[in-house]
Order: C-alpha cells, then structure tokens, then sequence
C-alpha cells in the first residue's frame, strides 16, 4: 500500500458551511495522535497540554467550499482513522498525555451536542486500506457516502442514507413507540425544530430509554430453536466463507 492517499471530498449538501476534520494515529510517527491540518496536506501532532480540556493549538478545520465543490486532502498512513463531516465546525480539545477530547453525542454537556455531525472510520497501512460508514453509536443527520476507485479501475460505492434517511427513520421509531409502549421516540435527539440524530438503542439511558429485557425473549426463542437441532450458519464474508454452527451446552 501507498505512503498516502488523496482523498476527494465533495459537498454534495445544500450548505456553504460544511467543514471536515480528519483524526488518528499517524502510524510512520510511532502512532502518534494527529490531526489534518486545515491545509488538507500537513499533519499537526498535539502536545502535552497544561490542563483538562485545553484548546488545540491548530486550527484543524478543512472548509469543503459550497455545494458542488470538490476538496483534495492527503491523508498520510493512518490506524483508527476518522474523517468528521459537520455543518459548521467542532471542538476538540486535549486532556494531559495528550490525549484527544473527541466530540460525544452521548454528554448532554459536550460542546457539540447540538452540532450536526457525523464520521466514516478508516484505516490505512501497509497491507490494506479499510473504511466504513459507522452507524454504530448513532445516525447522523448529515449523510456520508463512500467511493472507492481501486487501480484496476473497479469502483466500490457505499451510498449512506438519503437527505430525508433520518427523518424516515424518526417517523417510524415514533410509529414503533406507539405500536408497542417502549421508548423509541427518546432515542431521537432534536436541535433546533429538527431531527439532529438518533441514538443506538444500547445508548438509550442517556436520554432515559431503558429497554430493559426486551431482546430477551426473542433470544430465549432463538436458543431453543438451535438447541434442538437445526445448525446456524454465518457468512464470514472472508475466506473460511460460511460456517456452520451449533449450541454446545
């Protein structure tokens, strides 16, 4: 694999105010933490801070132009990477190490709790370059899509959720309140008159939904079934293929 990749990021929103911030471990600098300068090109390595919460030193914020417009950035090899997308910008701030105060969608308190913000997670090193949409802790209202050119021309496109995804997406968690008494509504979070984003269902006690032994009976019934018999099998998406397996007890 390269040194780097360039990257194309395209603003493909309706907004002027649309900036990305790019995060990681630098892994040809001893894994340091890094962020992209605003320049898209030089990396900026933060020091040890004299307090919690203390400013970066650098102003990290890559402007994505208005709608349409297309910004090159040079990502250099990266483990644990992320590139934010946000209308307006974020805060992040360092703690003594120094370690990096990433923004948080789960502290009511955290600077960014209102912004309208969202990452896709890559990594890339000597063997491979690995990047995914993560919807793992929330959705965003800001759509990320992903396109891979590889050398032999081939193309690989993760599309993201559309402009209205999320507010689909509330409509039917409410409708799903309705329908069976538990707290789906409370996992949407709303800044001003909108939807700004959803939370994973495991995060509900931040906004005070417990769905405390909900799962459980399906996966009661889920054991009995693969107790008595029939074998399971998972796609590894990898080169064992497909495993076949069963309850052991």
């Amino acid at each position: 694999m390269p040194d780097f990749l360039q990257i194309a990021l395209k603003n493909d929103g309706d907004s002027s105010n649309i900036h990305a911030y790019i995060t990681g471990l630098a892994i040809q600098q001893g894994s340091r933490r890094c962020l992209l300068k605003s320049d898209g090109n030089d990396l900026y390595f933060p020091q040890n801070p004299p307090a919690i919460g203390s400013p970066l030193a650098e102003d990290c914020a890559i402007p994505l132009g208005p709608p349409g417009h297309t910004t090159i950035v040079k990502i250099p090899q990266i483990a644990g990477g992320r590139i934010w997308i946000v209308e307006g910008k974020l805060t992040f701030l360092l703690n003594p190490g120094p370690a990096l105060v990433e923004p948080s969608v789960l502290n009511p308190s955290d600077p960014n709790a209102q912004a309208n913000f969202g990452f896709c997670e890559f990594t890339l090193n000597d063997a491979q370059l690995y990047a995914n949409i993560s919807y793992v802790d929330f959705v965003p209202r800001i759509p990320i899509a992903i396109t891979l050119q590889q050398a032999s021309g081939q193309m690989q496109h993760v599309a993201g959720m559309a402009p209205d995804g999320l507010d689909r997406l509330a409509e039917g968690l409410r409708q799903q309140a309705r329908n069976d008494g538990r707290p789906w509504d409370k996992l949407i979070v709303q800044a001003g008159g909108r939807n700004l984003r959803i939370l994973n269902a495991t995060h509900g006690n931040a906004v005070g939904a417990s769905f405390e032994g909900y799962y459980e009976p399906f996966i009661e019934e889920v054991w009995r079934k693969y107790s008595s018999g029939p074998r399971m099998k998972v796609d590894t998406q990898a080169g064992p293929g497909v495993l076949e397996g069963h309850v052991n007890h």
